[in-house]
């Protein structure tokens, strides 16, 4: 379903490297640190813009998200 959903909303401006071997692992912060990651898409031919963001303490439990 992901892959139609992408498929559906993509032009030439997206991605077309298909199976990368790239892994990212998610790292700890330090002891009483929180880390926060974001992340963004926009596609500029529709004005179509888009924002995640994630905090997680230096257990990894979620501390809060929004989209």
């Amino acid at each position: 379903m992901a892959e139609e959903f992408y498929h559906a909303n993509c032009t030439y401006a997206c991605a077309t490297q298909e199976g990368s071997n790239l892994v990212v692992n998610w790292e700890r912060p330090p002891a009483q640190f929180f880390k926060i990651n974001v992340d963004g898409a926009l596609k500029t031919n529709d004005s179509v813009r888009g924002l995640g963001v994630v905090i997680r303490d230096d257990r990894g439990e979620l501390i809060a998200a929004a989209a």
